[in-house]
């Protein structure tokens, strides 16, 4: 064979020309296992190539290679390998699908961190909001300093509990001074007072908590600690102040005695099933309350609905208030039978829309000429009147013809039974427009009148 061995490959470093598998060497290979017999190196012989390889392998092993070979042999392997094969395996669709589904949840997570973050930091606005309202609210000042009726929040809504609630709260809210008939109060009051006080006839009466005025006050300041979390100061309007109108209506009436109370005992809007109230977009129109057993004087604050078009509160006994003449949308006013005592209303020829007058069965006393303005002129006086009714009071003196001839529309004048009434209504039988007059004949001339105390059948 031609191959050779190298001098690195040998342990003594010896020179491989010496072994060599040329034919000429002392020791030949015959086969594939024999040598012939010779000598080899130091003069020892094999007889089979066994054993030649096995004491060669012997000496390689028994060698003593430098360990920095060693380390550089292996990194050298190891390299080797590394770059020969590399494996490239393809992840299943199961390893996908848990790898998006990982990347989903990653995703879910850093959503809910933001919407968390935004929501704190929408509170943390609303919160610095709040304290930059109550350092800049406007405190209003009267010609003394007054308080705050404040309510525990029990029996919130319920009118049955304000008067067993009023004492409790402003003992527990305020502490009061009294010098002579004022009243000193150290706390401000709460925002709703102020927005209802420059609305309210007297803005006073909302303390006193023992008119109709103070307990409807309230009722309504109860209800608004319930929405005491609103940060921005509202309006009144005028949802709010019909409310408060009917519940001053409700305690200066002796609401509590009503015969029907369905709506009224747990207020909510003023327009929503209160018993005898009609409305029209969310606005008091009407109110009817016949025979329900009203008692009582009717606060000025009523006259806060404004909307008003009808008023029936015939067979009670209650006082009506002076501000009726503010009601300019009101067409019929039904007050019969209220045994009410004192002269009639001196303004109420100012109400222009007013159709049907019925103050009957009562006690007004004094002249007629208190429905009329003092002046001369020509002007109509209650322009659209078609009915007025003064049967069956105290009135006294002479009836004002050439005024009641100022009412254009009028076509049914009712005033029998009043005695002391004096004087003739002969002008008004002229012409077609008034259809009955009913009058005591033997006290007034009247030569048209079908009815009434002897007046004749027919002219």
């Amino acid at each position: 064979m031609p191959n050779s061995f190298s001098s690195r490959n040998r342990p003594d470093g010896a020179d491989p020309s010496k072994f060599s598998c040329s034919p000429d060497a002392e020791a030949t290979y015959d086969g594939v296992e024999n040598y012939t017999e010779g000598e080899g190196k130091e003069g020892a012989k094999y007889s089979t190539s066994m054993e030649y390889f096995s004491e060669k392998k012997a000496d390689v092993e028994a060698a003593s290679f430098p360990e920095s070979s060693l380390a550089a042999a292996d990194s050298l392997a190891l390299s080797l390998k590394e770059d020969v094969y590399v494996e490239h395996i393809l992840p299943s669709e199961e390893e996908i699908a848990k790898e998006e589904e990982k990347k989903y949840i990653r995703k879910k997570r850093i959503a809910r961190i933001c919407c968390i973050s935004g929501c704190i930091g929408l509170l943390i606005g609303i919160i610095v909001l709040a304290v930059m309202l109550t350092k800049h609210k406007k405190i209003k000042e009267d010609d003394f300093e007054r308080g705050i009726v404040v309510n525990d929040g029990s029996g919130i809504g319920s009118i049955e509990s304000v008067d067993s609630s009023i004492e409790t709260n402003v003992e527990s809210s305020i502490e009061v001074s009294k010098d002579g008939d004022n009243i000193f109060i150290a706390e401000s009051l709460p925002e709703i007072y102020y927005l209802l006080e420059s609305k309210v006839y007297n803005a006073t009466a909302l303390l006193d908590l023992d008119t109709p005025e103070g307990k409807a006050y309230n009722l309504l300041l109860e209800e608004e600690e319930i929405k005491k979390n609103s940060l921005v100061l509202r309006s009144i309007n005028d949802i709010d102040l019909e409310r408060y109108a009917l519940l001053v209506l409700y305690f200066g009436s002796d609401g509590s005695a009503w015969t029907n109370t369905a709506g009224w005992s747990n207020p909510s809007e003023a327009c929503e099933n209160w018993y005898g109230v009609t409305c029209q977009d969310s606005l008091v129109t009407g109110i009817d309350l016949d025979r329900n057993n009203l008692y009582g004087e009717i606060s000025e604050d009523f006259c806060l609905m404004n909307n008003l078009k009808k008023i029936r509160l015939s067979d009670n006994e209650v006082k009506l208030p002076s501000c009726f003449s503010k009601l300019s949308n009101l067409e019929e006013l039904d007050y019969r039978g209220n045994n009410y005592d004192g002269e009639l209303p001196n303004d109420l020829h100012s109400m222009s829309s007013l159709t049907y007058l019925q103050l009957s069965d009562n006690v007004f006393t004094g002249s007629l000429d208190a429905l009329f303005p003092a002046d001369a002129s020509d002007q109509p006086i209650f322009p659209n009147l078609i009915t007025l009714n003064l049967a069956n009071n105290d009135l006294s003196g002479q009836i004002p013809e050439s005024r009641l001839r100022r009412m254009p529309n009028l076509k049914q004048l009712i005033l029998h039974g009043n005695p002391d009434l004096s004087g003739s209504l002969n002008e008004m039988c002229k012409g077609n427009v008034i259809s009955q007059i009913d009058v005591d004949c033997d006290k007034i001339s009247c030569r048209c009148c079908q009815s009434g105390n002897n007046c004749p059948s027919s002219w």
